[in-house]
């Protein structure tokens, strides 16, 4: 079940797409994704930042800047 559910989450999101939402996050977490080993790893950590903030700024009505 988890395999398929990380390719999945794999196919999500093509490299161009990808470069674009890193763009959306600090400099630290780009570095911090760029140096993950793995190419899934890497989409998950940024997915996850993305999720979070996109929450926080709902939570608290705030824009994301």
């Amino acid at each position: 079940m988890n395999k398929l559910y990380f390719v999945k989450i794999s196919e999500l999101i093509c490299s161009d797409r990808f470069e674009r939402l890193l763009s959306f996050v600090s400099k630290e977490k780009q570095e911090h994704v760029k140096q993950l080993r793995f190419n899934i790893d890497k989409k998950l950590s940024l997915y996850s930042e993305i999720l979070v903030r996109i929450m926080i700024c709902e939570i608290l009505n705030i824009s994301n800047r």
